[in-house]
């Protein structure tokens, strides 16, 4: 559900079977500033509610009774594609990796598990999760080729940019959690989400990865281990080497804004070799050019793979504007980009 109202609170579903979580959480949700528009406790029931209630977000407890979180999932991402954060205690009934499958943006800790080591940061990532989550866009689930990985160059990278639309955040957020904070070089990144949630997104990447996230407004230095994001209704791009700055997007004549084919159109042709291209989860095709073009002037282009992808759009594009060298899941293309930046 597109917002039409931006100052309104986020509209959430909640689908937990025990009354006392349903309270608990329904609390928990109202008092983050989120408006709980439906409860209910069963995957028939949620089916309704959410073609009913049009939320812009769901939560969904992974262990239903008399059900499966993740048969849900599946359910409302091919009847009613709407964001889905999905919420277990232990993290132990999936993975990340079944959870994307399944069509959810995200996997967190239940705020209220016993298994958390600390409950009040538990709770707090559950609504900043739902809040960013909300902003990012869905489309109905559909079901690449993994070419051999790339022999390790030593082109001595100083850049990694990084696209993604649908499926995005949490896609980025195993990406830079598996690089950690001692990752050596800037990372930039565009990413397609509502304008207001430009500012969550970031405060849930720092939140979430532990790392110094910059919503760029204005000319600044890089810095190595730190994120970088463009403010809203503007295009992120490098200037020169070691810079990054945003340039005010146009909505009449801007398909996308940040755009990524202009991030990767700058990073080729201030970088060229010296740069790691990445494009993740995504509807449509913003990238594949920019892609190509760091492709052509010598850098080191990277694509998730379609088994991973919430969306395979933005990746298979590129795939097939013959702009990438490999394609791989989230972990192995975090392990490719480590070994091709370690410090020898």
């Amino acid at each position: 559900m597109r917002r039409t109202d931006q100052s309104a609170p986020v509209r959430v579903l909640l689908v937990e079977a025990r009354r006392d979580q349903q309270q608990v959480l329904g609390a928990l949700i109202a008092g983050a500033r989120l408006e709980l528009v439906g409860t209910v406790g069963t995957a028939t029931e949620a089916l309704a509610a959410v073609a009913r209630l049009r939320p812009e977000v769901v939560a969904i407890n992974v262990q239903l009774y008399g059900g499966d979180g993740l048969a849900l999932t599946r359910q409302i991402m091919q009847r009613c594609p709407t964001p889905i954060v999905l919420y277990d205690a232990g993290l132990r009934s999936c993975t990340p990796d079944e959870a994307t499958a399944a069509g959810a943006l995200a996997l967190v800790q239940h705020p209220t598990s016993r298994a958390a080591a600390d409950t009040s940061s538990q709770r707090d990532m559950f609504v900043k999760t739902l809040a960013v989550m909300a902003g990012v866009p869905v489309v109905t689930r559909f079901a690449t080729r993994t070419a051999p990985a790339p022999q390790l160059r030593s082109a001595g990278y100083q850049l990694l940019a990084i696209a993604a639309s649908t499926g995005g955040p949490s896609a980025v957020q195993r990406i830079v959690c598996q690089l950690g904070p001692r990752f050596p070089l800037p990372i930039i990144i565009v990413q397609h989400i509502a304008d207001t949630f430009v500012q969550s997104l970031a405060e849930w990447l720092i939140s979430v990865t532990a790392m110094p996230v910059n919503v760029v407004q204005q000319e600044l230095a890089l810095q190595p281990g730190q994120l970088y994001l463009a403010e809203s209704r503007h295009h992120l791009m490098v200037p020169r080497r070691g810079w990054v700055t945003v340039r005010p997007g146009d909505q009449i004549t801007d398909a996308y804004c940040p755009s990524a084919d202009r991030m990767f159109h700058s990073v080729a042709q201030i970088y060229g070799q010296h740069a790691i291209g990445l494009i993740l989860s995504g509807m449509g095709d913003d990238g594949a050019r920019g892609l190509a073009a760091l492709h052509q002037a010598g850098g080191l282009t990277l694509a998730q793979n379609e088994a991973s992808c919430v969306v395979y759009g933005m990746p298979q594009a590129a795939v097939r504007a013959n702009a990438v060298d490999y394609s791989d899941d989230l972990d192995q293309l975090a392990a490719l980009i480590e070994r091709h930046t370690a410090v020898r």
